[in-house]
């Protein structure tokens, strides 16, 4: 189940962050699904689902010129400073500092 989730996710992380739809795409509960991600990778769903949108978050701040809200956008972040509380959250500086890194 794991590997599967680890799909979807990979699929779906821009779009779908709740773990209602993976579990429901995985035809489980979600109570089961965060229990056997949590026994697999030592992390929760909702922590997988996040670690992939800040490392493609990481990835375009470095490598593209979109601007921030672009990014953010691309994300399914729908509005900035939503993007830069998750990111700081997540990395202890704003995207910019980041960037400018």
């Amino acid at each position: 189940m794991s590997r599967q989730f680890l799909k979807l996710v990979a699929i779906h992380y821009r779009t779908e962050r709740g773990i209602s739809f993976y579990a429901k795409e995985l035809g489980t509960s979600k109570e089961n699904l965060c229990r056997n991600i949590k026994s697999c990778a030592n992390m929760t769903a909702l922590d997988v689902i996040d670690y992939l949108i800040i490392i493609d978050a990481k990835t375009q701040l470095k490598s593209t010129s979109a601007t921030i809200k672009e990014i953010g956008i691309s994300l399914g972040f729908d509005n900035l400073a939503t993007f830069c509380r998750f990111f700081r959250r997540y990395t202890g500086v704003s995207p910019l500092k980041y960037r400018d890194k």
